[in-house]
């Protein structure tokens, strides 16, 4: 199944929002909670209902920062598995493995699958369905 350049870079830049966006959430939360300690914070429980506070006030920024990866990763995701089932010229092994991977652990699956069947012009031999013609056969 082809697809135009622009769609490629369009579904890349989702692909990789998808996959390194709850990377780096994960990473952030763990400096923001190790950090202090290895560095000696006085965090004192007033400065903690401060914080608190603070963040109940201002959540609209993270609440639209998590919408918007929402859209994204819904979006690529739909556009993965469309491709993945009309994709008929893929190995019907590796399109089954990639659809319950896709289903199970998004994350992990939709770099390969892009890499594998969508980045390139033409994918892998090996991941492609091999059709043997009936009555071409060679007797040997």
């Amino acid at each position: 199944m082809s697809v135009s350049r622009n769609t490629k870079i369009i579904v890349g830049i989702g692909t990789l929002i998808s996959t390194a966006f709850p990377i780096v959430l994960l990473a952030t939360i763990f400096v923001a909670r190790v950090a202090p300690g290895l560095i000696g914070s006085t965090f004192t429980s007033e400065s903690a209902r401060e914080t608190i506070l603070y963040l109940y006030t201002h959540a609209s920024i993270p609440i639209a920062f998590a919408r918007a990866y929402q859209l994204i990763y819904f979006a690529t995701f739909a556009f993965d598995f469309a491709h993945l089932v009309k994709n008929t010229a893929g190995s019907d092994t590796i399109r089954i493995v990639l659809a319950i991977g896709l289903a199970g652990a998004s994350y992990l699956v939709m770099p390969i699958y892009y890499l594998l069947y969508i980045l390139p012009g033409k994918p892998p031999k090996w991941a492609m369905k091999s059709e043997v013609l009936k009555g071409t056969e060679q007797p040997q």
